[in-house]
């Protein structure tokens, strides 16, 4: 290499390094646009807030185009057998407690997945996937591995079906436990979808090597140049080493042939497909990482059988929970009914619903006192009351029971209704809360931060316009029969 080509290239390094070191890049980046910025607000007439703010905005668009930071990712535990017996073990207790509580349900396909998950820890073979977006190469590189190594590939890999990745969907559908290793194939730097899909795959714990191919599209000293950029993009994220670049199907080549008279003849060749760096890295992983790898897969199916099976088990524990549920927002109805306050005041019924909580709790094994599940209640009406979501509610449902006016003068009318419906947003969210953080243990304590999270989404499911006027129909009919047979709050 000349010493102009070798300059030329540390040149080029070194704006890498610049361009993806977050202080270096900070400090040119903040420095351009407070150069610019004063340069503007001196000029004659433009010199105001409105120039500072296109500015400002600018100079975060250009940050936010050309630097993208790799981000903060989940980092990968080392995996032991123990820790795979012991969620074995757990998930075998999550069979147990679903044949307790509904012996009637079938459990052969969740044993036979457990038993194919202990069988396969004694497999040699890895399962390989190749993921890309279209016409990145993905089916010539499935051919070219056939090809090149037919004696030593079957005895180490096995191919799972490839995984394109669509624009409309950029987040990687990569199925959990279907492959140990998966050859993330790109051509050049990385597009915003093909990081989000990089993301998605690591944050499943993923083995992944990046592949880039088409290298022969690129100059000698352009393709070292893009390599390295790649591996500057993934730094923090994933080894250099797994970063690798081939040519699974180089374009023709001009090939001048000087004859003896002095003449010449051009001819097209096709050079041999280059994949050998990606063979050498896969014989590594084979060879160093198998066992780990196979255990890493097991742990994730185990741990996508245990959400089945805690999927259906919720399922039947909430149609457990649901007549629960109705039984208690009648009851909250009746009482407001019958008892009008001059506001809606949720901390009023906390005794109903906190009898209600205590029951929900013991359909989802959870054990909580009275006293607790009332302590519960209070907490979840002034998160309701802090959040303004009685005020907002309650405007709602105002203004559907005024179309059936003689109801809503009556006056109890609003303070049922609302009792109902705040009862039953109690219910559901803290039916989601046990699921979502199940436990037996006697000493359950409450997440408000969660509890709150779940609230404001359970409210927001259910402020459509046909859900409310549907319960405010259902209530209507159970205070008053006659006037609820009357009233024009069908749901639209």
């Amino acid at each position: 290499m000349s010493a102009q080509g070798s300059l030329s290239q540390s040149v080029a390094q070194g704006l890498l390094e610049t361009m993806y070191s977050p202080k270096r890049f900070w400090l040119w980046g903040g420095a351009s646009i407070f150069v610019v910025g004063y340069g503007l607000a001196h000029l004659p007439g433009p010199g105001d807030l409105l120039t500072w703010a296109t500015v400002a905005g600018a100079g975060w668009w250009g940050i936010q185009k050309f630097w993208r930071r790799p981000g903060e990712l989940v980092q990968i535990q080392s995996l032991t057998p123990a820790i795979l017996q012991q969620a074995i073990a757990q998930t075998r207790t999550q069979l147990a407690q679903l044949l307790d509580e509904a012996p009637e349900c079938p459990t052969a396909t969740y044993e036979t997945r457990l038993v194919e998950i202990e069988q396969s820890l004694s497999r040699q073979v890895l399962a390989l996937q190749i993921a890309g977006t279209r016409a990145v190469g993905k089916t010539t590189l499935r051919q070219r591995l056939a090809q090149l190594a037919p004696a030593t590939f079957p005895q180490q890999w096995s191919f799972s079906d490839d995984e394109e990745l669509g624009s409309e969907t950029p987040q990687c559908t990569l199925a959990l436990g279907q492959a140990d290793v998966v050859l993330f194939m790109v051509q050049g730097d990385l597009t915003q979808q093909e990081w989000t899909a990089l993301q998605d795959l690591k944050s499943q714990h993923q083995r992944i090597l990046l592949v880039l191919n088409k290298q022969d599209q690129y100059l000698p000293d352009q393709a070292k140049l893009v390599l390295a950029q790649l591996k500057l993009r993934v730094k923090g994220v994933m080894a250099s080493e797994d970063v690798v670049a081939i040519s699974t199907s180089p374009q023709p080549i001009k090939v001048r042939c000087h004859q003896a008279d002095g003449s010449y003849q051009e001819t097209l060749e096709t050079p041999q497909p280059q994949i050998q760096p990606l063979l050498n890295r896969m014989q590594t992983v084979a060879a160093q990482e198998v066992n780990q790898l196979v255990l890493q897969r097991a742990y994730q199916q185990t741990l996508a059988l245990q959400q089945d099976i805690q999927t259906q088990l919720n399922g039947i524990r909430r149609n457990r929970a649901m007549p629960i549920l109705e039984r208690y927002q009648w009851i909250a109805a009746g009482v407001a009914f019958a008892n009008p306050l001059p506001s809606l005041d949720m901390v009023a019924t906390a005794a109903i619903t906190g009898k209600m909580i205590q029951e929900l709790a013991e359909v989802y094994c959870i054990k909580l006192s009275l006293d607790r599940a009332t302590e519960i209640a209070g907490v979840l009406a002034k998160n309701l009351i802090q959040m303004g979501l009685v005020e907002a509610s309650s405007q709602v449902l105002s203004a559907v029971l005024k179309g059936n006016m003689a109801t809503y003068v009556a006056g109890g009318a609003l303070q049922g209704v609302g009792a109902a419906y705040f009862t039953r947003m109690a219910g559901l969210s803290l039916m989601e809360l046990f699921e979502v953080y199940r436990t037996s243990n006697v000493g359950w304590q409450l997440d408000s931060t969660a509890l709150s999270q779940i609230v404001h989404r359970v409210f927001q499911q259910h402020q459509r316009i046909d859900v409310i006027k549907d319960l405010v129909q259902r209530t209507l009919r159970r205070l008053n029969p006659e006037d609820g047979a009357k009233s024009n709050l069908s749901p639209a």
